[in-house]
């Protein structure tokens, strides 16, 4: 990590920030990669407070977060297993002193989400509106990248695993996703499940 650290701010204007775990194996690990990170004029850190093997299972080691706030020397931005209003208001009592905050699967869980934190409310329609522009964006997203549409359509099923949860029944939902395979068949599923919650 130092080696590539080095090379960039040796070979570039530009800023830099990092996001990374804990860890690989050990939240232990985190010690030597701060020191590693103080030598360098980040402009920000994210920590996903996890280690690296254990993917998305398991509960944010809140003991290596900690020691990231009190040993970091910049700016430190928290990362994890933020899914609600409650959630954040929690992680916001433990963790004094952050003030910035990465919602990464809530957001796909529940675009709605940051409205919910800062005690936006929406109409029911309005909701279903911005979910369904929500939707579109990605959509829209993955068929400019992608080499053709069936790849886009696959890309959108790994989407709706999170995305289901927006619906009244998510394991229909996703179901009913997983059942197509042309963007032909796949646009009117789409359209049928926004019917359900548009009444």
């Amino acid at each position: 990590m130092y080696q590539l650290l080095a090379h960039f701010f040796n070979h570039s204007k530009g800023s830099l920030s990092v996001k990374l775990r804990a860890g690989l194996k050990s939240a232990d690990e985190l010690k030597e990669v701060t020191e590693i990170l103080n030598q360098f004029p980040l402009t920000e850190v994210i920590l996903h407070a996890r280690v690296a093997d254990q993917l998305y299972s398991g509960t944010i080691d809140e003991e290596a977060f900690i020691y990231a706030t009190q040993n970091l020397k910049h700016k430190l931005v928290y990362n994890g297993d933020i899914f609600s209003k409650q959630d954040f208001a929690d992680k916001q009592n433990k963790f004094e002193g952050v003030d910035t905050w990465m919602l990464g699967r809530g957001i796909l869980m529940n675009p709605l989400l940051p409205n919910e934190i800062k005690g936006i409310g929406i109409s029911e329609k309005e909701g279903a509106e911005l979910l369904f522009t929500f939707h579109q964006t990605m959509l829209e997203g993955y068929l400019e990248i992608m080499d053709n549409e069936g790849n886009a359509v696959n890309k959108m099923k790994q989407f709706w695993i999170y995305f289901a949860n927006c619906f009244p029944n998510p394991k229909k939902t996703i179901k009913q996703i997983k059942k197509v395979k042309t963007l032909n068949k796949y646009n009117p599923t789409v359209k049928s499940i926004f019917n359900e919650i548009n009444g």
